[in-house]
């Protein structure tokens, strides 16, 4: 038996966790017809990607006046359920995933992403909020509310380098005064009309 490292070890959970519950989400049993439909479907499926960003889907999902929300939910069929291979910033570990922040405006998370129980320990052990990580997981659902999108059968796949695109600054340090510059280099702006 070949060694595999941890991070693939990790999506490869998540995939093949999918795939073994193939139609448990959403689907449903209509008897005996169905169960035998059900048993002549292929078992295992390739995963589908989505090559969008969340950068891309975020103003058609999660900007409220973005479409009505009959095309918002209509457009939603295409994307549901496939898979998501994204890059942010770890916000949170909770007891059942992870959040995470992509874009610098967002004061909370961007995306909650649930992953299989199996894997938390390793995952808490490994990344640490601040962290700027790649993961992958299936699209659930999206709240233009909150503006947050939802992933099941989430991985976290690898640490990634915090670069300057516009993402939030590295929060695994706190800022040092050097970073900070003076006051004079902070815009303030008036309160004055």
């Amino acid at each position: 038996m070949s060694a595999v490292s941890a991070p693939l070890a990790l999506v490869l959970v998540a995939v093949l966790g999918a795939s073994a519950c193939g139609g448990c989400v959403g689907a449903s049993d209509s008897g005996p017809a169905g169960t035998a439909a059900q048993a002549a479907a292929p078992q295992h499926q390739p995963a589908q990607f989505v090559e969008a960003s969340f950068e891309e889907l975020y103003p058609i999902f999660l900007q409220r006046k973005s479409m009505s929300q009959g095309e918002k939910s209509s457009l939603w069929n295409s994307y549901s359920g496939r898979w998501v291979r994204w890059e942010g910033v770890l916000a949170s570990i909770t007891g059942k995933g992870v959040t995470v922040k992509h874009l610098q405006t967002t004061s909370t998370y961007d995306v909650s992403l649930v992953c299989d129980a199996s894997t938390m320990a390793t995952l808490k052990a490994r990344f640490a909020p601040g962290d700027r990580v790649r993961y992958t997981g299936r699209l659930k659902g999206y709240d233009d509310i909150f503006r947050t999108m939802y992933l099941q059968n989430g991985a976290i796949i690898e640490k990634v380098a915090h670069g300057d695109l516009g993402v939030i600054a590295d929060l695994s340090r706190a800022a040092a005064p050097a970073d900070l510059g003076t006051t004079a280099d902070l815009a303030v702006p008036s309160m004055r009309p």
